[in-house]
């Protein structure tokens, strides 16, 4: 950012009132904006003058000085509010341009306008193509439409009127007659509407009866036709399935995890026969789970109440939750102790990582009696007596 540039009061004073410069003329001097000048006037409380004042001070402000004799306060008067003249009418006659004769205005202090007053010097008061009801439409409203409207209502009303069927700009020449293809009743299309194929239905029924006497089946023009050898050939030669693009990518996945990257299926539950088979293919026993549906106080709020509990690490094997984002891309898990999902109290859940959730939940008896006692112990001697 630019730093600030400090004038001092005594040089502003000097250049601006003594030797009656204008802040354009100072601001070229110092080598800075118009604006930085009048900030500083206003920082130093030196009275800015006001456009009459400037007029006869600056050679710049205004075009110059040049239309001090034309545009005099009489002419003015008379060219804008008895002639009843716009400022752009009176700006071609000067040879400037409207913001010209708006300062000259307020110097003068005549009162402006409205942009519906001096609309409406060169406006025309029409009668309304619907109704008959007078309006007054400015010089572009006359430039720019086609018809004359008084109301919304009699706008919607001209619109169904004059760009409609034959009057419409995609008018095509109206409806073309047709027949079903299954039970040759008449219909009436458009032209847009009309197919390559030259079959249409007058309902869905015709249609479905069409489909499976001619297009389905041994009926199909396609039927007994092979795919083509290039596909079977790309199939085959796909470099996806080579092993050293699959480790590849691989690789790239788990630096999207790193990198904060969320699974489109992340959140979505799957259903059981879905999750027996994931299980299958990632080596798991695929056995049937029970009670597969966690109650719903089993949710964020207590499972990061857990893991805070626990530091963050998994309780088995001492896994942080950062490595276990790094490694697989998932957060740490929550366990039941008692392998009883519907027994959400604090003593019954303990933090660990997904390869030690997925060996506590084995099968066995034998296995699960063993971590059930396990975690039992930690939870009684480290946490229920007082160690955290």
């Amino acid at each position: 950012m630019p730093a600030k540039i400090n004038i001092d009061k005594d040089f502003l004073y000097k250049e601006y009132i003594v030797n009656k410069k204008s802040s354009i003329d100072i601001a070229e001097k110092i080598g800075c904006a118009k604006r930085t000048i009048l900030l500083s006037l206003r920082e130093h409380n030196i009275p800015i003058r006001t456009i009459k004042e400037a007029l006869h001070v600056s050679t710049k402000i205004l075009s110059e000085r040049k239309y001090l004799n034309i545009l005099t306060k009489d002419f003015l008067e008379k060219e804008y509010l008895e002639n009843k003249k716009t400022m752009f009418e009176i700006g071609e006659i000067v040879g400037c341009n409207t913001s010209i004769i708006n300062n000259y205005l307020k110097m003068y202090n005549i009162p402006a306008l409205s942009y519906k007053e001096a609309n409406r010097y060169s406006g025309k008061i029409i009668p309304c193509e619907i109704c008959g009801k007078e309006k007054y439409f400015a010089p572009w409203e006359q430039k720019y439409r086609n018809h004359f409207y008084c109301s919304q209502k009699c706008r919607y009303s001209g619109m169904s009127l004059f760009y409609s069927e034959e009057n419409a700009s995609n008018y095509q020449g109206g409806k073309i007659e047709v027949k079903c293809s299954w039970c040759q009743k008449i219909l009436f299309k458009e032209k847009c509407q009309l197919n390559d194929t030259n079959r249409y239905y007058c309902s869905d029924e015709c249609m479905s009866k069409y489909f499976s006497t001619y297009l389905i089946g041994e009926n199909s023009p396609k039927f007994g036709t092979k795919s083509p050898r290039h596909s079977k050939t790309m199939t085959e030669n796909n470099p996806m399935h080579r092993a050293d693009i699959q480790k590849k990518s691989s690789i790239s996945h788990k630096e999207l995890f790193k990198n904060g990257y969320v699974h489109p299926l992340q959140g979505k539950t799957a259903s059981l026969e879905t999750r027996l088979k994931m299980s299958l293919a990632k080596g798991g026993n695929g056995v049937e789970l029970t009670e597969h549906i966690y109650p719903g106080i089993f949710g964020r709020t207590l499972k990061r109440r857990i893991k805070n509990r626990d530091n963050h690490i998994c309780q088995g094997c001492f896994k942080t939750e950062k490595q276990e984002i790094k490694d697989i891309g998932r957060k740490l898990a929550v366990h039941h102790i008692d392998y009883d999902k519907f027994n959400c109290v604090d003593s019954n859940l303990i933090t660990t990582c997904l390869k030690c959730n997925n060996i506590a939940n084995g099968t066995k008896e034998l296995d699960r009696d063993y971590w059930f006692a396990y975690y039992s112990y930690l939870i009684n001697e480290k946490y229920m007596t007082g160690a955290i």
